[in-house]
């Protein structure tokens, strides 16, 4: 019960990929992994928002930033 994969789809667009949530136990905490593959099947060359980047930007925010000041 320590890990869980979703796919991710966009309707209208062609590509699928997978999201990884990976929980370890560290010094009386809890790391979280998260692992998005399968980017490269979107089609980022013509939808920008698509980009490899963008998915890092957005994820750092969310579980780097947002999901740590709520947990804290």
């Amino acid at each position: 019960m320590k890990k869980i994969t979703y796919s991710w789809r966009y309707d209208g667009y062609v590509g699928i990929s997978y999201v990884t949530f990976e929980l370890f136990s560290e010094d009386n905490k809890t790391r979280l992994k998260l692992t998005h593959a399968g980017l490269e099947s979107f089609p980022g060359d013509v939808v920008p928002e698509f980009k490899k980047e963008n998915f890092v930007e957005g994820w750092t925010q969310l579980i780097g930033t947002s999901l740590k000041n709520f947990v804290e």
